[in-house]
This record gives C-alpha cells, structure tokens and sequence, in this order.
C-alpha cells in the first residue's frame, strides 16, 4: 500500500517570508499552519510585546489538543478491531 503526503505550508508558512510578501492563499495559511504559528510566536516575544502572543498560543494549542485526540480516537479504534479479530478467531 502507497502512502502519499503533500506538504503543504513550509514554503508558504512564513519562517522564511513574511506573510505580506506571500500569495494569498499561502498567507491565509500562514495564520492556520503549525510552522506559521510558530513563527509568529517567536516574533511577537522577541521583537513585541508578550500581548500578541495571544492568537499563536491559542492556535498552537488547538493544534496540540486536536492532535493528542486524534491519536487516541486511532488508539481506541486500533485496539478495539484487534480485540474483535481476536474474539473471531
């Protein structure tokens, strides 16, 4: 079985670029993508003050929170076909 991934955002994130120099669908992506966020967070504690740092902690956290209940919904559900194919058997 082939597992095929696309990156999305590492070009685009704006790590490298600031998203004003960005197309516009990769800056809208830059608010939303991990590396995007990231970014901004460093920037707002380094070079501004810590009350923008608002919006990148909320977003990382959500990333974070979807994330860790992602992977146990798959632990759930990989446990419970392991437990039903070995009742079958």
């Amino acid at each position: 079985m082939a597992v095929y991934a696309v990156v999305l955002g590492n070009p685009g994130s704006g790590g490298i670029y600031a998203p004003e120099f960005l197309p516009t669908a990769l800056r809208g992506m830059h608010r939303w993508n991990v590396p995007g966020l990231a970014t901004d967070l460093l920037k707002s504690v380094v070079y501004v003050d810590r009350r923008s740092t608002r919006w990148p902690l909320t977003g990382l956290l959500l990333w974070a929170v979807l994330g860790a209940s992602g992977l146990l919904t798959a632990a759930l559900f990989r446990s419970r076909r392991a437990d039903s194919a070995g009742a079958t058997r």
